[in-house]
């Protein structure tokens, strides 16, 4: 008998807010849950799903609440556009094999609609055996994949076109953040003059998996204020590994999966260092040893409170963070969904274009 998978292929009528104007999801972020998450006591602790944040925060991801199957049952799912696959825990996995969620498992024996797929279908390919280290979703059954594979929520609904909006998770308020799949995505005042419209080509994608997956970005340097900092511009550039056929290193993709930014290190030391000569010395303070990996601190945007008295600067060295777990990313820069937050982001898959506007995700 064919073992089942644990992947989904989703319909338009297994989901919730399903129209014929979209796809419109309600999103919520691990801590909204009060599902905070153990506390991170050295870089190396990083999963391979993102960087874990640091000290006595919770992780902070968005989940999306969606039904399969018939009688519906509910699953809680990571929104990630740096992976492909839609899918979530079931009952039949293995006990030493499934990790903690907050929702029963999906059973796949009281679905009516549930069908076994062989090992020998179209839909299976051998594929890299992952291993999810405790605490890897906090309290999620699965993940939702809007990757540019054929295999993503995006792909399997036919459309080409998504968008979402993230609330920030570090106010006292917590509102709920959307995903819009399908023709709702259209950005919200897209005339607003105090609220412009920025577009951005995607980067041409390699043909080779996981890279052709990701959603690259032409990004060129970076500045502090009206100081342009001093880095190599192929510190940025997506590079062929020679001595590896069908592998590549460096490029900079934007991913909802992944908290924190991670920058390529020449350019993590180039930005630390103008942040240390522009702000006031006094104002600064080392990381205790053992805690965050952020290497500096400052008493009071991309800073992150660690305690009343001190944010920290949530901003990190891929190579640090990455070269253990994922040491093939560790030369590539990761915008994190911190970043995003309060933006409206639009994927243009058709036109190869990314938009976004500030906007107070709140009320979109």
């Amino acid at each position: 008998m064919a073992r089942p998978l644990l992947l989904l292929a989703l319909s338009r009528a297994s989901l919730a807010f399903a129209t014929c104007a979209g796809i419109r999801l309600e999103l919520t972020h691990v801590d909204a849950k009060e599902n905070c998450a153990v506390p991170w006591s050295a870089p190396t602790a990083a999963s391979t799903g993102g960087v874990t944040a640091p000290v006595h925060w919770g992780v902070t991801q968005y989940i999306a609440e969606y039904l399969i199957g018939d009688p519906p049952q509910r699953a809680e799912a990571i929104i990630d556009t740096g992976s492909n696959l839609v899918w979530t825990q079931c009952s039949l996995c293995r006990p030493t094999s499934c990790f903690s969620q907050n929702l029963p498992y999906y059973n796949p024996s009281r679905s009516r609609t549930d069908r076994a797929v062989g090992c020998h279908d179209a839909a299976c390919a051998l594929g890299i055996e992952t291993q999810l280290s405790l605490g890897f979703l906090n309290g999620a059954s699965g993940i939702i994949g809007l990757g540019r594979g054929a295999l993503s929520l995006v792909s399997q609904l036919g459309d080409s076109r998504f968008s979402y909006c993230l609330t920030p998770y570090l106010r006292d308020t917590i509102n709920p953040s959307h995903l819009f799949v399908g023709a709702s995505t259209g950005l919200m005042n897209a005339s607003d003059v105090d609220a412009p419209v920025t577009f951005v080509p995607f980067a041409k994608n390699p043909k080779e998996a996981p890279f052709n997956t990701f959603y690259y970005l032409p990004l060129v340097g970076m500045s502090v204020g009206d100081a342009r900092l001093t880095i190599p511009a192929v510190a940025f550039e997506l590079r062929r590994v020679v001595a590896q056929p069908g592998l590549w290193t460096g490029g900079v993709l934007i991913d909802s999966g992944t908290p924190f930014t991670l920058l390529v290190d020449v350019a993590y030391r180039a930005l630390r260092a103008e942040l240390v000569r522009q702000l006031v010395a006094s104002s600064l303070v080392r990381p205790l040893r053992g805690g965050t990996p952020a290497s500096w601190c400052r008493r009071c945007d991309y800073w992150v409170p660690a305690d009343d008295a001190t944010d920290c600067m949530a901003l990190f060295s891929s190579e640090v963070v990455l070269n253990r777990t994922l040491p093939l990313m560790k030369e590539t820069t990761i915008i994190g969904n911190y970043m995003q937050q309060d933006m409206h982001l639009l994927y243009d898959l058709d036109k190869g274009v990314l938009s976004f506007q500030p906007a107070d995700c709140s009320t979109v």
